[in-house]
Formats: C-alpha cells, structure tokens, sequence
C-alpha cells in the first residue's frame, strides 16, 4: 500500500517549499536563457553536485533531485 508522502518532499509541515523554488529557478535560465545564447552557463554532471535535498524524505537514496543539479554558474552574453 502506498502512503500519501510516497515519493513526495516529505510529510505535511516537514517538506522544504524553497527547495521546488530553487530547481524551478536553474531550470528557467537553462531551459530557455542558455538555450536562446543570453547566457553562458557552468555545466557538471548533476550527481553530486547539490546536497541540499539530502534532509529530506528519502533524500537520501537520491544521487541527484533534477538534472538542473549540476547548473553552477551563469554568465551575461
């Protein structure tokens, strides 16, 4: 039987909002600012490149949250 919290942040109250805020906000200048040439972007491979999902609900046997993990610098054309 499945739970409502499988595969989710984390129970009501315990989840962590800002970090869904985060990964939303590397995808937007990956996505569509890299891809149009108004940015240059820092690319490494995503898996373990970003710890802050660890604290999580099953965060722990997760190599990486999203492939936007490994975005560490951007750069203005």
């Amino acid at each position: 039987m499945v739970g409502a919290a499988y595969d989710s942040l984390g129970y009501d109250g315990f989840h962590d909002w800002p970090l869904l805020q985060d990964r939303y906000t590397l995808a937007v200048p990956f996505e569509y600012a890299a891809t149009l040439g108004l940015i240059g972007i820092e690319y490494v491979p995503p898996v373990g490149a970003r710890e802050d999902y660890r604290d999580n609900w099953r965060g722990d046997d997760l190599d990486q949250l999203s492939c936007y993990d490994g975005l560490l610098a951007l750069c203005l054309n």
